[in-house]
C-alpha cells in the first residue's frame, strides 16, 4: 500500500532523493497510475522497468494524457495495440516471471514493441492525445500524476518531469508531492483539484485542450525529413522533436533552422544513434586485472583484494555481485564502510547495478540521516544492506546461518576493521557468512597485529594484489613528480616537544606511565602541526603558486588550517575547506571545477574519486604509509580530459638532528621518490 512506501514531500534531481525514486515507490505500492504529460516516449518504462514489471505483475491499469508528439516506433506500437485483441497466453507468459518482464521493459527490440502493444490490447495502458483548443498556441505540456493503491489512498505530483529516458536519468527535475493519508486543509484542495483537472481532460471537459486521435498525432522529425538522415542523426523518441514540427514551410531559412536543432542533438542528447563498430570492440587490456580478480575471489569465496587505489575495487566487487546474482548463489548483499562520502558514493553505483540489470532488488540504508536497516532486518532477502560499520552488528545479529549462507558480506577500506571497536562488536558474527569480501589498497593495519589478525579472521587472506607500481606502469594511475619540501623544527616546536618528555616523566615518577601509543600520538601532533612548516609552505607556494590549482591540502587540525588558508588567500582566492562542520556539498563542487582548491582534513583520505584533481600538498602525513598511499591516491586518477596528466605530491620533510631518533619523514621521502620515477609503460605488460 502507499502508506508503506518511505515518501517525502518534494524531490529533486542531484539530491538524495531523485523525482525517479518517488515513480518507483509509486509504482510498486499502487494499483493504477494516472499521468498527464508533455512528452511520452517509451524509453521511460525503460528506465523504471523495475516499477513498471512488479506494478503490471499486480494487476495495475494505467490513463496517461500525452500531447500531440510521439516517436514513431511508439505510435506504430500503440496503433498495433489498438487493432489487436488482447492475447491471454501472451498475457500470461509475459507475467510469469518478473525478472524477464522486467528484461522486456528494459531491452528496447522487438519484444518491447509487442509488450507496448500488448498493455493498449489489454486495457492496462489507456492513453488520448490532446491539442490546445483552436484558440490557443503552444503545446500542452501537463506534468502530473496519481497514484491510487487498492485501499483508496492516492499519492499525486506536480513539476517539471517528463515520461522519457532522457529525463528521468540526464535532466535536473522537480516535482511537489502530497499524500491523500497526510492531507489537511489547502494540501486536501491540491489533491482534489489534481484528480479534478485529470477527469475533465480525460473526459473531454477542458475548457483549454480538445482530445485528438492518436491516428492524428504527429511523429517526430521523420514527416518532414528524409529518414536516413534522422537514423543517422537521431532517435525518434528525443524530446526536442516537437521543436521542429512546430517551425513551418520548406523555406532555406527553415532548414537551416532543422540543421541547427539537429547539430544540437548531436551534441547534447544521450539518445542519438551511437556508429556501429566496424569490428569487434576487445575488452581494454589495462584493466584485465579485475577479471582475475573476480575469478580468484569466485573460487575463494573469501578473502581481501588488495588493489591501489583508483584501480577499480568498487567496479571490481559490483562484478562479484552481478556474477554471484545470476549464478543464484546469494539472495542478501551487506555493504559495511565508513564515512557518509564514500557510503553515498556505494548507493550511486549500487543503483547503476540495479537498474542496468533490471534487478528486483531494494537497497536499503543505514548511516547518516537514514534509518532502514529495521526493513533488511525483518527479511533480508533480494536486498542490498548499505551501512556504516558503526551500526553493522545490529543487522548481522539477526542473520540467521540459512541466511548467511546466500549472503555477500563486502567490507571496503577494511583496514578500518581491525579497530577495537569494530573488533568488539562484530567479533564472531560473520562466521556463517559464505561469501566475505574486503576491499582496501592497504589491507594490513601497521604497527597493530591484532587488528590485521582480526581482518583475516573475519574476511578472509589477500588473495590477490595489484600495487600502485602496477597501476602506474599498466597507465591506469597517472604518474606524478615529489617535491620534497624541508622544514626545520622551531623553537616553539622543540619546547612543545621537552613538555611531552617531561610530562611522561612525571607520569612515571608517580606510577603511572604515560602508555606508548599515548605518547607517540603526542609527539606526531607536535609534528603534524610544527610551526617550521608554515615559513616552508610560504616559499614553496611563493614559487610554485600554480600548484594551487586543482589541488587538496591536507593538514592535521582546523585551527593550523585557518593559518595554511591565510597564506593560500595572498596567492588564490577560489578555495574552500571541508571539515567535519562542512557540508557535502563542498565536496561536489569542488568535483565539478566550481572550487579549485579544498583544504582538508581526513574527510578526504579514502575512497572519494576526483578525475581531475592534480595536486596534493601534505602539511600532515602519518608514519603509516596506508595514509600516505590513500592521500597520494586522490590525485593519481587518470582524466580521460587529461590524458597526458601528470599529477605532483608536495610533501614536508623534518630536517635531521643530530640528537634526532629514527625521521619518518625521511622514509616516506624514500619510499615517494622512488615511486615518482615509475612511468606508463606497454598496458600488455
Amino acid at each position: 500500500m502507499l502508506k508503506d512506501a518511505d515518501f517525502k514531500p518534494f524531490y529533486t534531481s542531484g539530491e538524495d532523493d531523485e523525482p525517479s525514486e518517488f515513480l518507483f515507490e509509486g509504482l510498486v505500492n499502487s494499483s493504477r497510475f494516472d499521468l498527464g504529460l508533455g512528452y511520452f516516449r517509451s524509453t521511460g518504462f525503460s528506465t523504471l522497468a523495475i516499477g513498471f514489471a512488479s506494478f503490471l505483475k499486480n494487476g495495475g491499469s494505467m490513463r496517461f494524457i500525452i500531447n500531440d508528439s510521439l516517436a514513431e516506433k511508439d505510435k506504430s506500437a500503440l496503433l498495433k495495440g489498438l487493432q489487436e485483441e488482447s492475447d491471454k497466453v501472451y498475457e500470461e507468459e509475459l507475467l510469469k516471471d518478473l525478472t524477464e518482464l522486467t528484461k522486456t521493459l528494459t531491452k528496447r527490440n522487438q519484444h518491447f514493441f509487442n509488450c507496448l502493444s500488448w498493455l493498449i490490447s489489454s486495457g492496462r495502458l489507456e492513453m488520448i492525445a490532446v491539442a490546445p483548443k483552436k484558440n490557443r498556441v503552444g503545446i500542452v505540456h501537463h506534468k502530473f500524476g496519481i497514484f491510487t493503491d487498492q485501499e483508496g489512498d492516492q499519492a499525486v505530483f506536480n513539476g517539471s518531469l517528463n515520461f522519457s529516458q532522457f529525463a528521468l536519468t540526464k535532466n535536473v527535475e522537480s516535482i511537489w508531492c502530497e499524500y491523500s493519508w497526510d492531507a489537511q486543509g489547502m494540501a486536501n484542495k491540491r489533491i482534489n483539484e489534481m484528480i479534478r483537472l485529470f477527469e475533465n481532460t480525460w473526459t473531454g471537459n477542458s475548457n483549454s485542450v480538445r482530445i485528438i486521435p492518436l491516428e492524428d498525432v504527429k511523429t517526430s522529425i521523420s514527416n518532414i525529413f528524409p529518414k536516413k538522415t534522422i537514423k543517422e542523426l537521431v532517435e525518434e523518441e528525443c524530446d526536442l522533436a516537437k521543436e521542429v514540427i512546430e517551425f513551418p514551410g520548406t523555406s532555406p531559412e527553415y532548414k537551416k533552422k532543422l540543421a541547427e536543432i539537429i547539430s544540437r542533438l548531436k551534441s547534447e542528447s544521450d539518445v542519438v544513434l551511437p556508429p556501429k563498430p566496424e569490428t569487434e570492440v576487445l575488452p581494454n587490456p589495462k584493466w584485465r586485472h579485475q577479471d582475475e580478480a573476480v575469478r580468484i575471489f569466485i573460487t575463494a569465496e573469501r578473502g581481501v583484494l588488495n588493489m591501489a587505489t583508483g584501480t577499480g575495487k568498487t567496479r571490481t566487487s559490483l562484478r562479484i555481485c552481478k556474477e554471484l546474482i545470476f549464478k543464484d548463489a546469494i539472495e542478501t548483499i551487506v555493504i559495511a564502510c565508513d564515512g557518509t562520502d564514500l557510503l553515498n558514493q556505494w548507493y550511486v553505483e549500487l543503483l547503476k547495478l540495479v537498474r542496468s540489470e533490471g534487478l528486483r532488488w531494494a537497497i536499503l540504508r543505514q548511516y547518516g540521516d537514514y534509518h532502514e536497516s529495521e526493513k533488511f532486518r525483518n527479511n533480508p532477502r533480494f536486498k542490498i544492506l548499505l551501512s556504516s560499520r558503526l551500526q553493522l552488528h545490529l543487522s548481522l545479529q539477526r542473520l540467521t546461518p540459512e541466511a548467511a549462507q546466500r549472503t555477500l558480506l563486502i567490507h571496503d577500506e577494511v583496514h578500518r576493521l581491525g579497530s577495537d571497536g569494530n573488533r568488539d562488536r562484530l567479533a564472531g558474527l560473520s562466521n556463517h557468512i559464505r561469501y566475505r569480501l574486503g576491499l582496501s589498497a592497504t589491507p594490513e593495519r601497521e604497527y597493530d597485529a591484532e587488528g590485521t589478525s582480526f581482518i583475516l579472521n573475519h574476511i578472509g587472506p589477500v588473495i590477490f594484489e595489484f600495487t600502485l607500481e602496477n597501476a602506474i606502469r599498466r597507465g591506469i594511475l597517472a604518474p606524478f613528480n615529489y617535491f620534497p619540501v624541508p622544514y626545520a623544527l622551531t623553537a616553539t616546536d622543540k619546547s612543545r616537544l621537552q613538555n611531552i618528555y617531561k610530562k611522561k616523566a612525571a607520569l612515571a615518577k608517580a606510577g603511572t606511565p604515560m602508555l606508548d601509543e599515548e605518547f607517540y600520538n603526542l609527539i606526531a601532533h607536535v609534528y603534524k602541526t610544527a610551526e617550521g612548516k608554515i615559513p616552508a609552505f610560504q616559499g614553496f607556494i611563493a614559487r610554485n603558486a600554480d600548484m594551487l590549482e586543482q589541488c587538496i591540502i591536507f593538514v592535521e587540525t582546523k585551527a593550523y588550517g585557518e593559518r595554511i588558508l591565510d597564506i593560500v588567500h595572498q596567492y588564490h582566492t577560489d578555495f574552500h575547506t571541508y571539515f567535519g562542520d562542512d557540508h557535502a556539498a563542498v565536496l561536489k563542487r569542488f568535483a565539478q571545477g566550481d572550487i579549485e582548491c579544498l583544504l582538508t582534513c581526513h574527510r578526504l583520505s579514502e575512497g572519494i574519486d576526483i578525475q581531475s584533481l592534480k595536486n596534493v600538498i601534505l602539511l600532515s602525513s602519518s608514519r603509516t604509509r596506508l595514509e600516505t598511499i590513500q592521500r597520494i591516491g586522490r590525485c593519481l586518477r587518470t582524466d580521460p580530459n587529461d590524458p597526458e596528466k601528470q599529477a605532483n605530491v608536495i610533501d614536508f620533510i623534518r630536517v635531521t638532528e643530530k640528537d634526532d631518533s629514527v625521521n619518518t619523514d625521511g622514509e616516506r621521502e624514500i619510499f615517494l621518490q622512488n615511486l615518482s620515477t615509475i612511468r606508463p609503460e606497454n598496458p600488455l605488460s
